[in-house]
């Protein structure tokens, strides 16, 4: 198996991450490449309630799309199937997998992220050793099934502005959960250092109507065909999507100076 060089532990992180979401694998690898080419450069494949070649082969798929754009790739929760599927690394939640247990299993460089949704989880994840941390949920989100309690920007300027720990914290905090740019300048201002978008980029492409109006099912085989043909058809709408994705990256520019340790 081609084994990728991890070593990426940066001085700063790019401003921005998506978190895939989709009715099927192909979907989440549509939705994937629009947020790359539209700027993206850390991708999080969030597959839940899929089998495990499944997962391997659609993270095949991220990995090489990924590699294109120079983008990091993360793998949701399978620790067991980083390397399978050539990721730089690992996003752990509350209710998952032991930040010390994933750590024994993974290459020393692997990246390993962890949800927080307090000012005790922000504190635990720095103590067991987590290279950043998603914090939330901003708002409510249909993205998890099981959402800890909505933070808003009161929640996140109280823990950020803690004295527990977060003021000398020496990684990076994304806001996540219900995200839109609208929602940035204020969420920089209360201390994140990047944001986690989902449903905002998803909600712009239409993909049940898209495979109606083709009808052509999209699968793993087809998807970056399909892909480039809904960007054909629909031209003038592609460009204008590509650039409001594109937005996201000026305007999160203001990077972490708490790189990846």
């Amino acid at each position: 198996m081609h084994h990728l060089n991890r070593n990426i532990l940066r001085d700063s992180v790019p401003g921005w991450q998506f978190i895939s979401q989709g009715n099927t694998t192909a979907e989440h690898l549509f939705y994937i490449q629009l947020a790359l080419e539209g700027g993206c450069r850390w991708v999080q494949l969030r597959l839940k309630g899929f089998s495990e070649p499944e997962i391997i082969k659609a993270g095949l798929e991220v990995y090489r799309l990924c590699e294109a754009y120079d983008a990091t790739f993360i793998l949701n929760d399978h620790v067991h199937l980083v390397d399978q599927v050539t990721a730089h690394g690992v996003h752990l939640g509350l209710s998952d997998m032991l930040i010390a247990e994933a750590k024994s299993l993974l290459n020393k460089h692997c990246i390993i992220g962890g949800t927080a949704n307090t000012e005790a989880d922000v504190a635990s994840r720095i103590m067991q050793g987590v290279h950043y941390i998603g914090l939330g949920p901003f708002r409510f989100t249909r993205t998890k099934e099981q959402l800890s309690p909505v933070l808003g920007l009161q929640g996140y300027y109280r823990i950020l502005k803690s004295e527990n720990g977060m003021g000398q914290r020496n990684i990076p905090v994304f806001a996540i959960g219900g995200i839109t740019p609208e929602d940035i300048p204020e969420l920089l201002n209360c201390g994140v250092d990047g944001v986690a978008v989902s449903g905002w980029v998803t909600s712009m492409v239409a993909l049940d109507e898209w495979q109606h109006l083709t009808g052509t099912l999209l699968t793993i085989e087809n998807v970056v065909e399909q892909y480039n043909k809904w960007k054909i058809s629909n031209a003038a709408d592609a460009e204008k999507i590509l650039s409001k994705i594109a937005l996201l990256g000026k305007n999160t520019s203001v990077q972490t100076t708490a790189g990846l340790q």
